[in-house]
């Protein structure tokens, strides 16, 4: 009888073994990103009651990896994942339902995990917290505690390095804040910084304009009218407003620029022209009047007073003044 039980106690003892071995092989084919190989080993290590497996299985299938993306799987598997005890998943859990993936879409409910991951220290949990006080999701629009969350998030190297979407996001909403005195008093500069560490196309656009809106004084070559501008276009921003805004400001003379007065040859000059062109021929009068200068100055494109006078005429009809012949 001793003999059995013996037996039987190796036995547990070997699969425990197994399954806490495939756990640790799977988890790093995910950490490489050999999802084929994780799956099978994860399952397994999964069935033997492993919250962390069932919380990686639930990220291959929210986004996808591996595996066909399955929204009520990757929600069984966060859930199954806190049940065996793992302290992760209730971020995500809180982003499915609150977007409705898996599941009926329940702001309250949302809130409630991302509380109880803020409460574990969990970043993203933090992050999306501080998120639904901002919009008033699952909770009473707070923007002042958002506000000092998020300043603090950003301040965090981990979820700077780590999390860098998150990150990026709340920039972006930290730079709403300062630029509208939402949770802060208005501080233009703290906007302009925060705009341009979001790395949006249009947040850098907006940036850029409240530096020349509001003649900013010089805040270091990044937050320049042209660095922002030019990563704005580089991000595709496509946008009428910001393509005339972009040749407009050039040919102020603005001393972020080394365009006015150039001829041609400039290759930023050239890039501009582009630029302008595309919103004249959009049909924007201010962008017309200012190509219809840019061809009779020869500035990013050799002079031509034929073109120039065609889109005078134009600008003219869009109700632009423009000069007499």
């Amino acid at each position: 009888m001793k003999k059995t039980i013996l037996c039987l106690l190796c036995l547990l003892w070997g699969m425990a073994a197994g399954a806490q071995e495939n756990l640790v092989r799977g988890k790093r084919y995910y950490e490489n990103r050999n999802y084929a190989a994780a799956l099978p080993l994860l399952q397994d290590a999964a069935k033997e009651g492993y919250g962390e497996a069932c919380y990686l299985l639930g990220r291959m299938y929210d986004f996808g990896l591996g595996v066909e993306q399955n929204y009520p799987i990757a929600l069984r598997m966060f859930q199954r994942g806190l049940e065996y005890g793992y302290e992760l998943g209730e971020s995500e859990l809180g982003g499915l339902y609150e977007w409705g993936d898996g599941c009926t879409a329940d702001a309250q409910k949302a809130f409630d995990y991302y509380q109880r991951s803020h409460a574990r220290g969990v970043l993203s949990g933090t992050f999306n917290l501080a998120r639904c006080y901002y919009y008033g999701k699952g909770v009473a629009e707070d923007n002042e505690k958002a506000f000092g969350m998020l300043h603090a998030l950003v301040r965090n190297d981990e979820f700077r390095f780590d999390l860098t979407g998150y990150y990026r996001l709340a920039c972006r909403i930290l730079g709403e804040c300062y630029h509208k005195g939402f949770g802060t008093e208005v501080n233009l500069k703290e906007a302009v910084r925060n705009y341009f560490y979001s790395k949006s196309p249009d947040c850098l656009y907006l940036a850029a304009r409240l530096v020349h809106d509001n003649r900013l004084p010089a805040m270091g070559y990044e937050y320049s009218i042209k660095n922002l501008m030019d990563e704005a276009m580089a991000g595709g921003l496509d946008d009428v407003q910001a393509c005339y805004d972009y040749a407009a400001w050039a040919s102020e003379a603005n001393p972020d620029w080394s365009l006015a007065g150039i001829g041609a040859e400039s290759r930023d000059a050239v890039a501009l022209f582009g630029y302008l062109s595309k919103a004249a021929e959009a049909g924007y009068g201010p962008a017309q009047k200012l190509l219809g200068d840019w061809y009779s100055q020869g500035r990013g494109t050799p002079v031509n007073r034929l073109k120039a006078k065609e889109w005078y005429a134009r600008a003219k009809a869009n109700g632009e003044q423009v000069p007499e012949e």
